[in-house]
């Protein structure tokens, strides 16, 4: 669109000094009309106006171009921080999604963690209720009432000895044995074979 208005106003000077203002000037006459009746003059005249004009059309495009390499003067410096910026940009954007998958594992290993420290609490509170071990506890399936359960279920299952003796509480296992426990019996027995 601009080169199309600055082109109509060339043509319009153009015009002008071609064929000159058809009503004349102030004082002027009419193109085409010599008061002095020198035609070449004229002519030399319509030449001379054609070279200045060229002459301040040059200079005046001179003067626009000047214009907007002033004002576009750190065009390239403005482009090299745009990139780098860019370049930045982009190495921040993987440097935050790393640091949110790493949020996410830690966040999920926290929960296991977490999930662990109760099971643990639970299986000493059940091994403090049912007189179980905590190994014994830890083997049983579920968790929270489920647990419980299963613990009560088991203790509930393992009866006393019938029919075997069993040592009183607090004395040692001692007889013929010698002092040792039925553990240590039975690991000298298969032992001497």
């Amino acid at each position: 669109m601009h080169y199309a208005t600055h082109r109509r106003n060339l043509m319009r000077h153009l015009r002008l000094i071609e064929g000159g203002d058809p009503q004349g000037g102030e004082g002027e006459p009419p193109a085409g009309q010599n008061t002095d009746g020198e035609g070449d003059n004229a002519k030399n005249t319509t030449a001379d106006n054609a070279k200045e004009f060229s002459h301040a059309l040059a200079a005046r495009v001179e003067e626009e171009k000047a214009k907007l390499e002033a004002k576009y003067a750190g065009y390239d410096e403005y482009k090299a921080k745009a990139a780098k910026y860019d370049a930045n940009e982009s190495d921040n954007a993987s440097k935050l999604e790393a640091a949110g998958k790493r949020i996410e594992s830690l966040t999920k290993e926290i929960a296991a963690l977490k999930a662990t420290a109760e099971r643990e609490a639970l299986i000493d509170q059940i091994a403090k209720d049912t007189g179980l071990g905590r190994d014994v506890i830890s083997r049983l399936k579920g968790d929270g009432d489920e647990l419980k359960a299963n613990a009560k279920a088991l203790k509930d299952s393992l009866k006393p000895n019938l029919g075997l003796p069993t040592p009183p509480a607090g004395k040692p296992a001692t007889g013929t044995t010698g002092g040792m426990t039925p553990l240590q019996l039975l690991s000298q027995a298969y032992a001497a074979k």
